[in-house]
């Protein structure tokens, strides 16, 4: 577990650093002096999607109708997770069908590493409501490779 003390220096979105900083008060008031905070196993994912991919499937997965797909709860990316991991790693030119969606636009490589590819798959395949288990470094490395 990681350790902070509201002393501590944060980086993060000012929403929740207030949230953070409204448990940190409460906290003092019961006399506990430090928070635990558990990280999210799919925090380097998170970071990569965040980075490469949210601009256009958007922070919450919905994707733009009509243009990027969702991957929140989609049908496409839950039926092939060798397919999925082969896109993510090298992008895809061409039509599909995403829940019952026509799509044709051009994802181009995003120069993800290996394991940038098998981290953000573990994000996308468990975020927004998708059970999609993980991938491990060998899938990825079998896939690509």
């Amino acid at each position: 577990m990681l350790k902070l003390n509201f002393e501590d220096e944060i980086f993060c979105d000012h929403t929740i650093q207030y949230r953070i900083y409204l448990l940190w008060r409460r906290n003092r008031r019961l006399g506990i002096d430090d928070m635990l905070v558990q990280p999210s196993e799919f925090a380097a994912g998170e970071k990569v999607y965040m980075s490469t991919c949210a601009a256009c499937h958007q922070k919450d997965g919905i994707g733009l109708e009509g243009t990027f797909p969702p991957l929140a709860k989609s049908d496409y990316l839950m039926a092939d997770k060798n397919r999925a991991i082969e896109i993510a790693a090298n992008g895809m030119d061409g039509e599909i069908v995403v829940n019952g969606e026509t799509y044709n636009s051009l994802m181009a490589p995003q120069g993800l590493s290996n394991q940038e590819v098998m981290d953000v798959m573990n994000y996308i395949l468990n975020s927004w409501g998708n059970d999609g288990g993980t991938v491990s470094l060998a899938e990825v490395d079998a896939i690509i490779n």
